[in-house]
């Protein structure tokens, strides 16, 4: 091995060398948007966009159309074996084409790679090392948008062995690859079949209950059903008081201070702390009325974040925070216990109603408190209600662990995927060695 003289790359073979891409492939942007035509010799043809091209598969079903002539063709006709990459986006991301089957161009959201005297197969797995290591990021400008130019693309460095070699490394990762991916949607489907078994005891617990021989009767509502003959169905708005949040002033944010809960850290049952911001101590005092205190349940009431459906999450944090805008607090009487709405809210079935509430037809998806307080729900005695929660805790967190432990050994398999991309294309393994140990354990 040597140094390969480029700081994001790793040791090299030594007989290997290190070129531009450019040296070894033609690249072509793609063409752009043409919605209509400028001659009467254009004609309407399928194009590829960035969305199309993800990592190992190109989609080529149910393409866009724009017009193109003679002369666009020949520049940006897409073949089976051509390598796309993405110019935008998560600028890199590659794909080798293998099903077109009938003329196809690329917008300039795209690259056409072809050879002109190595294997475009190596150039793809090449290019998933340098995402995987972050290097596209400190290449491309992500303070705007990221684009992977013609000319950064051109004049990237890459390790380049001869081409036999080149073939053998494509060859080696493609069947390493897909057995690894395998076991990747093995597991991931493990997960999906955990979480919709505790969906499905959720949703049993929160509108039958847990005495499988209690006697039922009609709940008036569609969603939930039939209901113990004990239970009733009640409002939210009459379980608890709903806030809204204030709308600070986003130029007094500062780096420290009281936590501003705001619209973007709102995720399914979940808080996410990515978007911070912060406001001086004094408007915990001046606005208490929008504090959120630990257990409360927070509502995301607006914008693009909700346009998939509910965005709603437990604030479990002693932390002092105040609530933005935008967003809402729900607070249980003695009534109902917090457990119990939280159960309710995350209930698929509940989801969907909630869902079907959003409003969609202005610019931004938005929902109002009062839509929120009118859901009804499920509502046992509080008793039972205790009954229940207790059972879920125990039912969900054996699950919840179950799934941790799998999804665990799917980042373990993700890294194993991406090492054994790195050391393979810069020549850290003996390829002719590691396939034949791949066969033995294929034939085992």
């Amino acid at each position: 091995m040597k140094e390969s003289g480029v700081e994001w790359l790793p040791n090299i073979s030594e007989s290997w060398s290190i070129v531009k891409v450019s040296i070894s492939y033609n690249i072509q942007l793609g063409k752009m948007l043409q919605n209509e035509a400028s001659t009467v010799f254009d004609k309407q043809y399928p194009y590829l966009r960035a969305i199309n091209v993800n990592w190992g598969k190109v989609d080529s079903e149910n393409l866009p159309q724009m017009w193109a002539n003679s002369c666009d063709i020949s520049k940006y006709q897409i073949l089976n074996g051509d390598l796309l990459v993405c110019e935008g986006g998560e600028v890199g991301r590659a794909a080798i084409a293998n099903n077109i089957n009938e003329t196809t161009i690329i917008q300039n959201a795209l690259h056409r790679v072809r050879s002109i005297y190595s294997s475009v197969n190596y150039l793809a797995y090449f290019l998933e090392h340098t995402a995987n290591c972050g290097w596209f990021g400190i290449l491309c400008n992500k303070a705007t948008i990221a684009h992977f130019t013609v000319e950064k693309f051109s004049s990237l460095l890459m390790p380049l062995p001869p081409l036999p070699i080149q073939k053998d490394i494509a060859a080696y990762l493609d069947k390493e690859t897909v057995r690894i991916d395998a076991l990747i949607a093995k597991k991931e489907r493990q997960i999906a079949l955990l979480q919709e078994k505790r969906q499905a005891i959720i949703t049993r617990a929160i509108t039958k209950g847990l005495d499988p021989k209690a006697k039922m009767k009609d709940s008036g509502v569609e969603w939930i059903g039939e209901i113990p003959e004990g239970w009733e169905v009640i409002p939210i708005k009459h379980l608890g008081k709903m806030q809204n949040g204030y709308a600070f002033d986003s130029l007094e944010f500062m780096d420290s201070g009281v936590r501003i809960l705001k619209i973007s850290n709102i995720q399914s049952m979940r808080i996410d702390w990515e978007d911070e911001s912060f406001i001086d101590e004094k408007y915990y005092t001046l606005l208490s009325q929008f504090r959120v205190y630990k257990n409360d349940l927070i509502f995301a009431l607006t914008r693009p974040i909700i346009s998939t459906g509910i965005k709603a999450a437990v604030f479990e944090s002693d932390e002092k925070a105040l609530l933005n805008q935008r967003n809402a607090v729900f607070r249980p009487s003695g009534k109902a216990d917090m457990k119990w709405i939280y159960y309710i809210v995350i209930d698929s079935v509940f989801t969907h109603i909630f869902d079907m509430e959003i409003d969609k037809t202005g610019q931004q998806p938005n929902i109002s408190t009062n839509k929120i307080g009118n859901i009804k729900i499920p509502f046992p005695p509080k008793k039972e209600q205790n009954i229940i929660i207790e059972y879920l805790d125990t039912v969900c967190n054996e699950i919840n662990g179950l799934s941790r432990l799998i999804q665990k050994s799917v980042i373990t398999l993700r890294e194993y995927r991406s090492s054994l991309i790195t050391t393979a294309v810069s020549g850290q393994i003996d390829i002719s060695s590691e396939r034949k140990q791949s066969n033995n354990r294929g034939s085992a």
